[in-house]
């Protein structure tokens, strides 16, 4: 089919591959099972080559090569308000699987790395924010991506998820610029202990992270002095 296609004049580089089951891709998938399947979830398309490539689909990347698709370059997502609007409606459909607290659809977005999508989302009322949204975003996002999930005002910034703090999930992974990021977040507790009795602290020593250390202990120092030159209520 797709050969025929680019036979008849078909862009290589726009568009979506043709799906005859597009019906699986909406309602019968396990829709986090693939990445293409993201796109697929939130009605948006991927350009063939990224989808085909995505997808392992060999003969049909070999095909839009052959008629001059550009592997270098990704169109991006242009979506608007009312799009969104329509996806959020979407997501809440029976049959979408959504988690109750709408989690599955902030996890969703923070996989898709649309920002425009995540900030949209955790603006919504009623949607609630866990502390297995920050670190996915911490896992799989840029730091942009983690940035706009702390802003929100429901972030967990002390909750754990796999057992571990986003800071000390960030220290054991040796994301300085995100352990940055936490520590200068008011609402992060510093030495709170994670499930595996370690503080963040504690993780970057274990893990060799120097630098991650410096700054645990800097800021530590700091809200000590601010804590003491703060005036005595009477």
């Amino acid at each position: 089919m797709i050969k025929l296609l680019l036979e008849a004049g078909a862009n290589p580089d726009h568009g979506s591959l043709p799906h005859p089951t597009e019906d699986l891709y909406r309602k019968k998938l396990d829709l986090r099972a693939l990445p293409t399947q993201h796109y697929h979830s939130f009605g948006l398309t991927l350009d063939p080559l990224e989808e085909a490539a995505l997808l392992n689909l060999t003969d049909v990347v070999e095909e839009l090569l052959r008629h001059g698709a550009n592997p270098n370059t990704k169109r991006p997502l242009d979506i608007s308000e009312e799009h969104l609007r329509i996806l959020w409606e979407r997501m809440k459909e029976p049959d979408f699987g959504l988690d109750k607290d709408n989690g599955n659809f902030v996890r969703r977005a923070i996989n898709l790395e649309c920002l425009d999508i995540i900030k949209w989302i955790i603006a919504q009322p009623g949607v609630v924010m866990s502390a297995e949204h920050l670190t996915t975003a911490l896992d799989h996002g840029s730091i942009a991506i983690f940035e706009a999930v702390l802003s929100s005002p429901r972030a967990t910034v002390n909750g754990k998820y796999i057992g571990l703090t986003p800071l000390t999930r960030a220290s054991q992974k040796g994301k300085v610029e995100l352990v940055k990021i936490l520590l200068a977040h008011p609402d992060v507790d510093i030495d709170l202990m994670d499930d595996h009795k370690r503080t963040a602290a504690q993780w970057a020593e274990s893990v060799g992270e120097v630098g991650i250390l410096e700054l645990i202990n800097q800021e530590r120092e700091r809200r000590q002095v601010e804590s003491t030159s703060e005036p005595t209520r009477t």
